[in-house]
This record gives C-alpha cells, structure tokens and sequence, in this order.
C-alpha cells in the first residue's frame, strides 16, 4: 500500500553485543538486539532507528541494566522517538541462566518485586497516568515482549510478567497507568499454515497468556528471517513495532495511547469471541490497522 514507515522513529534497546542466533542466512551469528532490529526493518524498511545498549550478561548487575535502560529511554524521549521496542523482562518464573535453581518466586518476594517496581522513576516515566507531566514523551509507544515461561507460570501475563503486574497495581490508584505500553504474546508456528489444515490458531506454548492484561495484549508470529529460526515473543514484539511505525507515518497525529488502540482494535479476532484471556485482542493485522473504521473506543 506504499506505507514504508519513513520519517517515523522507532527505538530498540536491545543487546547488540552477545551474539546467541544462528543464522545459516549471514553465515555468523546475530545478537539478539540484531535479530529483533532485522523483523522491525521486514515490516517497515524506511524506518528511522537508534539502537542503546542493554546488556543480558551474568557479569552486568541489575543496577548497570537499570541504567542502560533508563538511559535509553531518556535518548529516545528527547529526541523524538515515536515507538521503542522492548524484548525483554523480568518473569516470576525465573530461569536462572547464570546459576542457581530455576523455580516461581514466592508470593512475598514476588509482592516486594512489584512494590520495588512501583517506585521505580523509569517504570513511573513510562507507565504512569497519561497527565504525568514528568512522563516520557506522550507520543512515545513502549511494545515489550510478553515473556516465554508460559509453561511454568500459567497464570498469564499480568501475574507472570513484573512490570506488567505493577501496571496492574498502579492502575488501582491509577486507572489510566500503562495506556502507552503494548504486550505482544507469539502464534505457535502451526499456526502458520492453519488456513491449510483447517485447525484453529493456537498461542505457542511457551508465550505468556494475555491474562489480567487483556486489554494490552495483542500476538504475532515470531520467526526471524525463516520458519523456526529465533522463537519467542522477542520477535514477535518487533513486528508489532514495524506495524506501529506504518500506522503512525499514515496517522502522524496519534500519541501513544492512541497508536496503542489502532493496533489492538484492528487486530484479528481469536479464541472465544471478543477480547479474552489467552489471546487478548488477537492477532495483529497490519491491513486492519492502516484502514480504521470509526473512532477509537476507549
């Protein structure tokens, strides 16, 4: 349709040093932050991008990350930045790449997680009420990854994703919190050729669930370049983001609440009918959103 995503700024603040997929494609291996900055440009190729390091390293502390990010998102809001992809986060199911035992944090430790996340100023300058006037830029859209322990943490996104799970506690005191922040939830890759075999799209099986989240929640598919290469919702997350920077080149009046609508309500119905627990508001359709009905409902 011509849209290409010119003159929209999109962020990734990713880790584009520690080199983990194989690409049979480059003949080396792409880093993580590459992988995801690879499926934005599929979707919108004359997209402008600034990358900032976050680096996922048993040898960096979660301080040094905190900074990364708060770093990040300081460039991207000064200087014009329109949507930020974010393939990261932080799981009440917690692998435990560097050591230790995998296992659930325990309700209390799980509760002071999120009450440390509360008073947090880069989650606050990002999530907090749309009049925050100490918010990142209000045009800004934060896309994150909806996190791939959905096998052992089944109670979906909003009790197994920390920041997500904040959001939900801010927007107790706070019923507008989070209304630029996007999670994106991954198709199982079955479901890529559901129109042939004639059996119902299905979320994979280790993407999070929309649960309490619902109302943020949208899925995609996730390969990078080819069928099964990068899994996870770090890709499928990216190519929301290039349909967002479509959507805001055609509609560069939208802030980041209203850019986050466009593409929930344009998406593909999925599961039961209306917006559910396990796809949200379903699938992603780039068609769809370039061409809204109606106004937009809260």
């Amino acid at each position: 349709m011509g849209w290409t995503g010119r003159g929209v700024k999109v962020g990734h603040l990713d880790d584009f040093a520690t080199k983990e997929i194989p690409s049979e494609v480059s003949g080396r291996n792409l880093s993580h932050g590459d992988a995801t900055l690879s499926v934005t440009y599929q979707v919108s190729p004359e997209m402008t991008h600034a990358t900032r390091q976050l680096t996922f390293d048993c040898d960096v502390s979660s301080l040094q990350q905190h900074q990364q990010t708060q770093t990040g998102y300081q460039y991207f809001s000064d200087n014009g930045f329109h949507i930020v992809n974010n393939s990261f986060g932080i799981s009440r199911y917690y692998t435990a790449p560097c050591g230790g035992t995998p296992g659930l944090y325990s309700n209390t430790d799980w509760a002071s997680a999120i009450d440390s996340t509360l008073t947090d100023p880069v989650f606050l300058n990002m999530a907090g009420a749309i009049n925050d006037t100490t918010s990142y830029d209000e045009n800004m859209l934060f896309v994150f990854s909806a996190g791939n322990e959905g096998e052992f943490c089944r109670d979906g996104t909003g009790a197994c994703n920390l920041q997500a799970a904040a959001i939900l506690k801010l927007r107790e005191t706070e019923p507008t919190a989070g209304a630029r922040v996007l999670y994106v939830g991954s198709l199982s890759d079955a479901s890529s050729v559901s129109e042939i075999t004639g059996l119902p799209k299905a979320l994979a099986p280790y993407s999070h669930t929309a649960g309490d989240m619902k109302n943020d929640y949208i899925v995609a598919h996730d390969d990078i370049f080819y069928y099964q290469q990068g899994i996870g919702t770090s890709f499928a997350a990216p190519r929301v983001v290039g349909a967002a920077a479509l959507v805001r080149q055609k509609f560069p009046t939208l802030n980041g609440a209203n850019l986050k609508q466009v593409l929930l309500q344009s998406a593909d119905d999925l599961g039961a009918p209306g917006v559910d627990e396990i796809f949200g508001h379903g699938q992603l359709n780039v068609i769809n959103a370039l061409s809204p009905i109606d106004g937009l409902s809260e």
